[in-house]
């Protein structure tokens, strides 16, 4: 008696159930959170240089002293602000000091 061969029917029902189990979706990346850009004075001179901050969406310019402006991967540079000797101090305070 021949072995017994399973129906091309039984063969398509097993590949059709193969990929009938839970999808796995991936979840999308959170944005990163934005980067705070703060140009200070060199300690020894005294002397505020100036920085270009750009990606693909835009650019501005720092130029004075504490001017502060933040940027993501998603959007143009923030406004230009200026952060007082306190807030310097609170964020930059323990590395400005080593």
């Amino acid at each position: 008696m021949p072995a017994a061969r399973p129906s091309a029917l039984v063969v398509m029902m097993a590949a059709a159930l193969a990929g009938c189990g839970p999808k796995r979706i991936a979840q999308p990346t959170p944005p990163a959170p934005p980067t705070l850009i703060v140009l200070l004075p060199d300690p020894e001179t005294g002397t505020t240089g100036r920085i270009q901050v750009a990606n693909e969406f835009g650019s501005t310019t720092i130029d004075a002293p504490r001017s502060a402006t933040h940027v993501t991967a998603s959007g143009p540079p923030e406004p230009v602000t200026t952060k007082s000797d306190a807030d310097v101090q609170r964020m930059f305070g323990e590395a400005l000091g080593a």
